[in-house]
């Protein structure tokens, strides 16, 4: 099995076919779509996207952990991080 990255420019492609803009315009819709999730996620704590999936924050605690460069022993502060969690559609296209 072969893997391929989209990368934004693609994406952006993509939605200006789907929706017969421009590239430029594609790309700003992309951009505030993304930027949108990140607000949502940092204030609110999720977004979820019905099919495709949900982002969520969460708190990690605080934990040593392995330098891997010289093994040695690192605490690692408490951080708040985001998942993601993918949606029935995104898993059923995944698994076909």
């Amino acid at each position: 099995m072969t893997s391929k990255t989209i990368r934004k420019p693609e994406l952006d492609a993509a939605v200006a076919e789907a929706l017969s803009i421009s590239k430029e315009l594609a790309g700003e819709i992309v951009a505030s779509a993304f930027e949108e999730i990140i607000l949502g996620v940092a204030q609110d704590g999720q977004v979820q996207i019905p099919g495709f999936g949900s982002f969520v924050k969460r708190h990690r605690n605080a934990r040593s952990g392995r330098n891997p460069r010289d093994g040695a022993t690192i605490q690692i502060a408490a951080h708040e991080t985001a998942i993601f969690r993918a949606g029935t559609k995104l898993k059923l296209a995944v698994n076909q």
